[in-house]
């Protein structure tokens, strides 16, 4: 199998997985403030593992990356917990910001270890 057909059908089982899991969340009645907050969380982790590709090689990427979904949970559960309806429009501008500053300070981070590390 080439690199393209895996891409593909991860992609497409990535949706399957998600559609599933949308039926499940109507399924057992559960508010459509957390399907969006599953697929957002899918969307901002996978969008910037895919854009720093080049980060992939340094632990301190690794590292950052499993702390931060950690923040991010813990923010939206209290934030959605105080919110009746979570709407479109807050959902985009949330995913757009977080995927931004995650993105941003997995760069800073990694540029900041391999300077001090360059220093040594």
């Amino acid at each position: 199998m080439n690199g393209r057909f895996q891409n593909v059908a991860l992609g497409v089982l990535i949706a399957l997985f998600f559609a599933l899991l949308s039926f499940w969340f109507e399924e057992n009645a559960i508010d459509v403030k957390w399907l969006s907050l599953t697929v957002e969380t899918g969307l901002v982790f996978g969008l910037s593992i895919g854009i720093l590709k080049h980060l992939w090689k340094r632990p301190v990427f690794w590292l950052s990356l499993a702390c931060f979904p950690i923040v991010h949970l813990a923010v939206f559960r209290t934030v959605l917990q105080g919110v009746r309806e979570w709407r479109g429009a807050s959902i985009s501008g949330a995913f757009v910001l977080e995927t931004s500053i995650v993105i941003g300070l997995c760069e800073l981070l990694s540029r900041a270890i391999k300077t001090r590390q360059d220093r040594r």
